[in-house]
Formats: C-alpha cells, sequence, structure tokens
C-alpha cells in the first residue's frame, strides 16, 4: 500500500472549476504547501451523491497523518470549496512511494550547484496517482480520468464526460462551459536564483504553471514541467 500524498489536490481535479495550489520549497529540503478547489455547485452535488464527503475528508487527513515527511497539515472545509496547508521537512520523502517503487511525479535532480525539479503527468504514472489518492480508485470517478479516454477524439471524450452531471446542471452546455474554464494554477517557489523552466512564467523566485483540466483528465500527451535553479 502506498502513502496518500497531497499531489497538487489531485482529489479535486476531476470535479473542481478552480485548482490552484503553491508549494514552497527551503534549501534544506523543508517548506509548505497551500491548495485550495473551489466545485461549481453541480459539480459538487454530482461528486457528493458518489462519495461520503466526511469519509472523503477522513482518509485524506489519515493519509496526511501517515506520512512521514509532512510535519502538520490542516483542511478547512466550507460549501463547496476545499482548502488545506502543508509543511513538510523532506519534500523527496514526502513524496517517495512505500516498498521502493519509483515515484515519477516529482523528480528532483541535482547537478553541482544547480538543482532541478521536474513535475511530469502521464496516463502511466496517473494510475500511480489512483493509489496515492484513494477516490481515484472509484470506478465512476476513474472512468472521468485519463483511463475513460483511451481510444476516444477530445470531442468523445468530451461528450463522454459530460454527460454524468444532466440532471445536476441546469444543461449540458453549461457543464462543458464549466469545464472549458476549469483551469489548474500552480506556482513553485524555489530557494535560489532560477536558471530556466519549462511550461510556466517566471516572477523572482517562483513560477506559475497554468494547466486547462480537460488536459489533464484526458493526458492524451505527456505533461512535463520543470524548473531549474541554483
Amino acid at each position: 500500500m502506498k502513502k496518500t500524498i497531497p499531489l497538487l489536490i489531485m482529489a479535486g481535479l476531476l470535479t473542481a472549476c478552480s485548482v490552484k495550489g503553491s508549494l514552497n520549497l527551503d534549501g534544506n529540503g523543508t517548506g509548505t504547501m497551500d491548495m485550495s478547489f473551489t466545485l461549481a455547485p453541480f459539480f459538487g452535488d454530482f461528486f457528493f451523491d458518489l462519495v461520503d464527503e466526511d469519509m472523503l475528508l477522513a482518509d485524506t487527513n489519515k493519509g496526511l497523518d501517515e506520512n512521514r515527511g509532512i510535519t502538520s497539515h490542516s483542511v478547512v472545509k466550507e460549501k463547496y470549496r476545499y482548502s488545506g496547508k502543508i509543511a513538510f521537512d523532506d519534500f523527496e520523502k514526502m513524496v517517495a512511494l512505500e516498498n521502493g517503487e519509483e515515484q515519477t511525479i516529482f523528480v528532483i535532480d541535482k547537478r553541482g550547484s544547480e538543482t532541478t525539479l521536474r513535475i511530469t503527468f502521464t496516463r502511466e504514472n496517473w494510475e500511480q496517482m489512483s493509489v496515492l489518492v484513494p477516490i481515484f480508485s472509484d470506478p465512476t470517478v476513474s472512468m472521468l480520468g485519463p483511463s475513460g479516454s483511451i481510444g476516444l477524439t477530445e470531442e468523445e471524450y468530451r461528450e463522454m464526460v459530460i454527460y454524468p452531471f444532466e440532471g445536476y446542471a441546469s444543461s449540458l452546455e453549461e457543464a462543458e462551459k464549466a469545464l472549458d474554464g476549469s483551469t489548474l494554477v500552480f506556482t513553485v517557489t524555489v530557494p535560489g536564483s532560477i536558471v530556466s523552466q519549462v511550461g510556466g512564467e517566471i516572477s523572482g523566485r517562483t513560477v506559475t504553471y497554468r494547466v486547462p483540466i480537460i488536459r489533464m483528465l484526458m493526458l492524451d500527451k505527456p505533461l512535463s514541467y520543470s524548473v531549474t535553479y541554483k
């Protein structure tokens, strides 16, 4: 059994209209991660007809408690909005998998005076995340993710992913518009000068990445991001 870890608040990606996260790294491996996701009301009503909300929160807190890299955490629940903050004393320990299995989502590479953080999402490691975030193992929810998009065109996939919201949204057009407007915004702040980055925008020691949720859900092409600093 692998550890549950806070992968960019991934538990919210399938249902969120707004997903925000920030990773703040210190030079000694410590740091914090803040995250929030806001659901459109019909997304929230649909999602919590599928799952037990209290059990989901309990499982999330249990997983965070069991993660040896996390020193403290808090999760705040509001109507259709969830936010949390995590402090860790060793980033690589926090994201490591049990049983020695290779973790391929967050990879840190140190060469001389430069350090590179690579963040990669693929259909292959999405299955890895399904174990890390238990809700992804739910058959209904998992069909909305990359495994459900295999062999489909984007148009076919979009029709499939919005169909379950019939009866929750005022129309399927509303659901489709919400899907189109859903974006993951994630920032990484590093403990040094940024040398280069891939996929984002630099401001000082921070890189901001913006990813359309539809791309995360389909993953028909790998999504790769990185920041190198010294």
